[in-house]
């Protein structure tokens, strides 16, 4: 048998037996994940072939665990486990499988091992795997984590932009109180930033615990870069958004506010916060913030030629701050870089 043969009769009844295919659990087939890599040629240009995945096992749409890489009934099991191990790295997954059909080798980046089996875990088995190696022992930061994503806006829903997101939630749900995500200008910052956002406020997260959506502060240094994203992708927040405007008061029912750096200073020196004095307690008048608040700081960086943004994340009792600026460096930033840090992505660096 050839290797569709394989996926065909065998690799795709094991998945399904092994309850893969029942809701919410899915197989996502011959997952196309890049368009494939713009190679200059003369005064145009080719593009390579795309990378595409066999198999993406997913516990829930917005959350994949792991890659199955197939390969012919005449190949050894083991032959497709680079490859795989590739697609898992590149999707910063967990578990990476390779088959043949008939036999089954798995790897584990928790643990590092490698070693064979004779059927495809459950997803119960594979997200309480996950769960034990991240130290999600809480069930309802578990059941938080899985919050699904908003696909109406039809953004944010990238490979990098997923890994992202979910990384930045789990860290919020477990309680890290610094968040750095690198990306590159044009990789959807902005989306990035309103699914964290639409799964934490659908969830209804706040450090306190209370039975209640969070706040959410929405910085920017230019009003265009506040009411493009309030009048468009983060419209999804309705009558719950705001905008922090010169001589009006905020609504006390208010959870999604935005505003530019400038007229935040100027309610600061005025005493006029309206409805957020426990959302910016933690801002100084030059717009600094203290560890006491979440912030997701939003940045275009020049860096060596190249554009970056960058996300930063704080956290307290408050409730979450997004803020966007654009600024000059010298040289790369990593100040949150260790040997635990996400792989880097392409055009992308979750340092999470």
């Amino acid at each position: 048998m050839n290797e569709s043969d394989t996926c065909r009769r065998q690799v795709v009844p094991r998945l399904q037996a092994a309850g893969w295919d029942e809701e919410p659990h899915s197989i996502a087939e011959q997952r196309t994940i890049t368009d494939g890599r713009i190679v200059p040629v003369g005064k145009g240009f080719v593009r390579k072939p795309p990378k595409r995945v066999d198999y993406l096992l997913r516990y829930t749409r917005d959350f994949p665990l792991a890659v199955v890489e197939a390969k012919a009934a005449y190949r050894a099991a083991a032959d497709g486990l680079q490859q795989a191990k590739a697609y898992t790295e590149m999707l910063g997954l967990q578990f990476a499988y390779s088959t043949n059909g008939q036999e089954i080798v798995e790897f584990d980046y928790a643990t590092g091992l490698e070693k064979a089996r004779i059927d495809y875990p459950t997803p119960a088995e594979l997200w309480e795997r996950y769960r034990t190696a991240r130290g999600l022992t809480d069930q309802a930061v578990a059941t938080r984590l899985l919050t699904p994503f908003n696909h109406a806006v039809g953004k944010g829903e990238r490979y990098y932009q997923q890994l992202a997101v979910n990384r930045v939630v789990e860290g919020i749900l477990t309680g890290r109180r610094r968040l750095l995500v690198t990306m590159a200008t044009g990789t959807g910052k902005t989306a990035v930033a309103f699914q964290i956002c639409w799964k934490l406020w659908t969830a209804r997260w706040n450090r306190p615990g209370e039975h209640r959506r969070p706040r959410i502060l929405y910085l920017a240094d230019r009003n265009i870069l506040v009411d493009y994203p309030k009048d468009g992708i983060f419209a999804a927040f309705g009558d719950a958004r705001s905008k922090i405007e010169s001589g009006e008061r905020q609504r006390a029912d208010s959870t999604f506010v935005t505003g530019s750096h400038r007229e935040l200073r100027a309610r600061l020196r005025r005493g006029q916060l309206g409805a957020l004095p426990r959302l910016l307690s933690h801002l100084s008048a030059h717009g600094h913030w203290t560890d006491g608040v979440w912030q997701i700081r939003i940045a275009d960086s020049e860096i060596g030629g190249r554009v970056a943004g960058r996300a930063e994340i704080r956290s307290t009792d408050s409730g979450i701050q997004l803020e966007r600026c654009r600024r000059k460096v010298p040289a790369p930033m990593d100040p949150l870089r260790s040997s635990s840090a996400p792989r880097t992505l392409p055009g992308s660096q979750a340092l999470l």
